[in-house]
């Protein structure tokens, strides 16, 4: 099951200094994420102005408990704190894109195509 995590940062005249602290192990922890398969993007969420809030990653994991379980009760943002305690949203979806099919040289969209499929 796919799943959209929104973290967003703290404001707290601390939060970058905790930021800062963990974020090695951060990146260490988001290669092996990637590596495993778990992770398929990720990335910053910014303000109007550019300025970084916060940030995104899709994931995959059999459920939001095994997500929790094995890997944001570990996440070094979220243990230390550089994060809100309600710093996660965490939503299940399904990838549109992702269960469309090239034919041809076009996309063709299941949920959205009402068109005929060709023979590919």
């Amino acid at each position: 099951m796919q799943f959209l995590v929104l973290g967003y940062d703290s404001t707290d005249d601390d939060a970058l200094a905790r930021h800062t602290a963990v974020r090695d192990e951060h990146l260490a922890g988001s290669q092996r994420m990637y590596a495993s398969d778990r992770w398929q993007d990720s990335g910053a969420l910014l303000e109007d102005e550019g300025t970084m809030i916060g940030s995104f990653i899709v994931c995959d994991y059999a459920s939001r408990e095994e997500l929790e379980r094995h890997w944001l009760r570990h996440e070094p943002y979220v243990v230390s704190g550089s994060g809100r305690e309600s710093r996660s949203i965490l939503s299940s979806f399904r990838s549109v894109l992702a269960q469309s099919f090239h034919c041809r040289g076009q996309i063709f969209i299941p949920s959205v195509s009402r068109a005929r499929y060709p023979s590919c």
